[in-house]
């Protein structure tokens, strides 16, 4: 099995064989596409769909957070920075694609070459070892679907009609 994307640093399409990922990224990476497949065809604001969704991202960053810290990996601490990040890029493509951690570790690339080159950047970054500072993105981006879920679940329960728009309460740009 094959899955391609988009690679978003040069656009080119990007193919990993599932065969050599580990068997639960195979299952959700195939379960992520026939639920994406299945979005596409349903009219939006779909509270189940949505639900089912959140809960299968949920799912899967919950894997990659285990995977991970059951498997640490070390980046030898020598190398520039920025070949450090290429380093975890080339160790979770090997294991997942997720467009969201390639687009985090190109960012991550990006601001490590600027840095080398003398161009201050303004964006936050972190200094530390790249496994905790990845670690700790992981952890966040688990911990904002399953925020996301229980909000939704809380929505659905409360008989709450569910919308992604900012309510006029809240003080949305515009109004």
């Amino acid at each position: 099995m094959s899955i391609c994307t988009t690679n978003p640093t040069d656009g080119a399409p990007f193919t990993g064989n599932a065969a050599t990922w580990p068997q639960i990224f195979q299952d959700l990476a195939v379960e992520e596409q026939h639920a994406q497949a299945e979005r596409l065809d349903r009219p939006t604001g779909n509270t189940d769909d949505d639900i089912a969704w959140i809960e299968l991202r949920h799912r899967k960053w919950r894997a990659l957070q285990k995977h991970l810290v059951h498997h640490p990996f070390a980046i030898d601490p020598t190398l520039p920075r920025a070949d450090q990040w290429r380093a975890v890029l080339a160790h979770c493509n090997s294991l997942f694609f997720e467009q969201d951690i390639t687009d985090w570790l190109s960012a991550q690339i990006h601001i490590a070459e600027n840095l080398a080159a003398g161009i201050r950047d303004m964006r936050p970054r972190k200094n530390g070892p790249c496994y905790t500072v990845f670690m700790e993105f992981v952890r966040d981006r688990k911990r904002k679907y399953h925020v996301t879920l229980r909000w939704l679940k809380d929505a659905q329960a409360q008989g709450a009609p569910l919308t992604w728009d900012v309510p006029p309460q809240m003080g949305a740009k515009g109004e």
